[in-house]
């Protein structure tokens, strides 16, 4: 169980008691969205718990425009992927562990993905007015043969939104295509952004204690808006390689520091 160092008290939503099921074969995934919704709709700090057992999960985004100031979300069970008996198997962003705009204060840990898309603060830029994401936290996950690890996206588009304030810590990395990456010139089949250029401003992300091995040369590649430079980015104790050789790093548009053991060499 997780354990909170805080004079506040805060209010548990068990998936369990949203009708959730444990036997991994019974689809759970609206009794996930519901235990988030109630969260959100709460004025409390706010802790989503999910115990030890199988839930089969379906691609879930958790968005919103929260009361609550703060919101943990704590996986002690396993989520699988329809079709896809593994561990927050194929189905995209790691079925249920995708942050959208308006979040602010979520905590996400103790998470296993693989294969999938891995987790993203994604779906910036969609919209000229947008919320932000802030104050997120990622910590003690583990990523297998996923297609990227710890991702922030963008498309490519005019907003006023913005991510600040993100914790990544402590992650696991096997044969991930992309370890740790910022992609702000997101623009596929090039859908209403072809030339333009992200809005949205990135500031304050921290890596921290990120090891593995990446499936291509580039373990860490920050392609950042040239209008809004990505501005507080920090790298500490991280340890990528690739093919068990060194693997090398990507910056555009990118302003950061490096602390420690970081490998591959830095373009910060």
């Amino acid at each position: 169980m997780l354990s909170v160092c805080s004079t506040f008290a805060m209010t548990e939503f068990n998936v369990l008691n949203f009708g959730a099921n444990l036997n991994g074969r019974t689809d759970s995934t609206n009794s996930f969205l519901k235990a988030w919704n109630s969260a959100c709709g709460t004025a409390d700090l706010t802790f989503i718990y999910v115990p030890k057992g199988r839930y089969l999960v379906g691609s879930l985004a958790f968005k919103g425009q929260c009361k609550s100031p703060q919101i943990i979300i704590r996986i002690d069970g396993t989520i699988v992927a329809p079709l896809d008996y593994g561990v927050l198997g194929k189905s995209d962003n790691c079925s249920a562990l995708k942050v959208d705009v308006g979040q602010n204060w979520p905590v996400i840990e103790q998470v296993t993905c693989g294969p999938g898309h891995g987790i993203s603060i994604g779906s910036l830029a969609k919209d000229l007015k947008e919320e932000g994401v802030q104050n997120v936290t990622v910590k003690n996950t583990i990523f297998s043969n996923t297609q990227n690890g710890l991702r922030i996206k963008s498309w490519a588009k005019r907003s006023s939104g913005y991510v600040q304030g993100v914790q990544f810590l402590g992650s696991v990395m096997t044969n991930v295509q992309n370890p740790i990456v910022i992609d702000q010139n997101y623009c596929p089949r090039n859908e209403n952004c072809s030339g333009q250029i992200s809005g949205i401003k990135i500031k304050d992300i921290v890596y921290e204690d990120i090891r593995g091995t990446s499936s291509t040369p580039i373990a860490i590649k920050f392609d950042c808006s040239s209008k809004n430079l990505c501005t507080g980015i920090r790298l500490q104790n991280v340890n990528l390689t690739y093919l068990n050789k060194a693997a090398q790093s990507f910056c555009s548009n990118v302003v950061g520091k490096t602390f420690d053991l970081v490998r591959p060499n830095s373009c910060l």
